[in-house]
């Protein structure tokens, strides 16, 4: 009697849990979805698509599932929304850099994450930006924390590197930072970005091989080494021809750092000519 009670209850046990791995995959097929929605709207600064994605993933946060990536994702948008407003509507994005901490403080009450502390060293710059002079003054030490839990997490994440990078490149030289390290550090990333996976596949693809590329051809520019810049250009437009920040911030500084030299040249030979 009680083996036919076993045969009786096990396909029924099956048949429930079948529903349960049909809502996992669902969930995650609308995750993905997100995802790259929010990673094509992060490459080329659409606003109104991040806001769609805002407003599509905010119920997901009631999710138990989901609601993780779902906090990931809303302070991520809302992350690059305040940096899209940053130098035209200063109120405005500091509205969103608030949703930004709101939401990956939230996420990282549920579990700490090093993808999570690299957004949040991201989120400090705009933080900065936007705060006192005093803010500005302890950037470091905030940064550094955060670098440190996010490489306990994970040591080799190249998010880590290139945020490093940036809060170098912002530092003056007389306070140890300086585009030269920031350089050498964006190089050193390329290397890593050869082999390093996502230890999520949900995660936002960005610090790719073409963001260091991107800042490399600023930078290469800004110090008047236009062959290796016009190389970087090249080899970012190539993996990503729709990359905003190339087109729009690294095309100008070229232009306008070529055009600064030829000036530079013509005056130079018609003094000596």
């Amino acid at each position: 009697m009680k083996l036919h009670r076993i045969f009786f209850i096990v396909p029924i046990l099956l048949y429930l849990a079948s529903f349960v791995l049909a809502d996992q995959g669902f969930e995650e097929a609308i995750l993905k979805d997100i995802k790259v929605r929010i990673e094509d709207a992060y490459y080329t600064d659409n606003k109104n698509e991040l806001l769609a994605q805002i407003k599509r993933v905010t119920p997901l946060t009631e999710n138990e599932g989901a609601k993780w990536y779902a906090h990931y994702y809303l302070a991520f948008s809302y992350n690059h929304l305040s940096m899209l407003y940053l130098t035209t509507d200063e109120p405005q994005a500091q509205e969103y850099l608030d949703k930004a901490f709101e939401h990956v403080d939230a996420a990282l009450g549920i579990q700490e994450k090093a993808e999570l502390y690299v957004l949040c060293i991201s989120m400090m710059g705009k933080k900065i930006t936007l705060g006192s002079t005093l803010l500005r003054m302890t950037r470091g030490l905030e940064t550094l924390r955060l670098m440190g839990k996010a490489r306990e997490l994970d040591p080799n994440m190249p998010g880590v590197v290139f945020e490093h990078a940036m809060t170098e490149y912002h530092t003056p030289v007389e306070f140890g930072g300086g585009v030269d390290k920031a350089k050498a550090l964006l190089r050193k990333n390329l290397k890593i970005l050869d082999s390093y996976r996502h230890q999520d596949p949900l995660y936002i693809d960005w610090h790719l091989r073409e963001d260091n590329l991107a800042w490399l051809a600023y930078m290469e520019a800004e110090t008047g080494n236009m062959g290796e810049a016009a190389e970087y250009f090249q080899e970012a437009a190539t993996l990503r021809p729709d990359h905003s920040f190339l087109n729009k911030v690294v095309e100008k500084k070229l232009n306008e750092k070529m055009n600064e030299l030829l000036r530079s040249k013509q005056e130079g030979e018609a003094k000596h000519g």
